[in-house]
């Protein structure tokens, strides 16, 4: 996508085109598997634009995928915690 929209808008723009289509898709995706509330949807759309500028910046996709696979395991971590408190 990146590639495509910067032959037409230019390197900034393309960017930050990409970034946002990407992380509505992103979100958009995680809709699908389970309902989300505004808050839900606003914090996964920061965690993508977040996922987009260490692409960026680094020019690896494994970055995003590093910092996706961290994101999940703290959060399956945090919920194995709460569970051993009850």
């Amino acid at each position: 996508m990146y590639r495509i929209a910067r032959r037409k808008l230019g390197q900034v723009a393309a960017a930050v085109t990409a970034g946002l289509l990407n992380s509505a898709a992103f979100v958009a995706i995680h809709i699908v598997y389970e309902p989300l509330s505004l808050a839900g949807a606003l914090q996964l759309f920061l965690f993508s634009l977040t996922a987009v500028v260490l692409v960026f910046l680094t020019g690896r996709v494994s970055s995003a995928i590093i910092m996706h696979l961290t994101y999940n395991a703290l959060y399956l971590i945090l919920i194995a915690f709460g569970l051993m408190l009850e």
